[in-house]
């Protein structure tokens, strides 16, 4: 079942994929089949990709509690972990400030690892 509590925040099929997963079930994909999802023009911005992104990470950190890490250490580990990688990712933006799609690139990576960084935090 999807996780209802997600809300709106997203990871509903991430999180019951990798239920599905862990139980052993098999995920295939059809390398054929076309798949056609227009994108709103309120999604195609900077902004609505960051806070995707630091989503991403939250249900990535989500993840991480329930496959094991959920210990006060492996959470605390984890965390550190995800800050670091955040923190190389910002500075890696400021030094590709003057390429913007690099620039974006570390942002968009440094939202995810932060996102990872707020859930374990959640509860803390």
């Amino acid at each position: 079942r999807f996780r209802l509590d997600l809300g709106r925040s997203g990871g509903e099929d991430t999180i019951f994929f990798s239920a599905v997963h862990r139980a052993g079930g098999k995920i295939d994909y059809a390398p054929k089949a076309l798949v056609w999802e227009p994108v709103a023009a309120d999604r195609s911005n900077l902004s609505w990709l960051l806070q995707r992104r630091f989503r991403f990470g939250q249900t990535h950190g989500l993840l991480l509690m329930e496959d094991g890490g959920a210990g006060i250490i492996g959470r605390f580990k984890q965390a550190g972990v995800a800050s670091a990688k955040a923190g190389v990712c910002f500075v890696a933006a400021c030094l590709n400030i003057a390429r913007a799609d690099r620039a974006r690139y570390w942002m968009l990576r440094g939202a995810l690892h932060s996102g990872v960084v707020c859930r374990l935090s959640m509860g803390v």
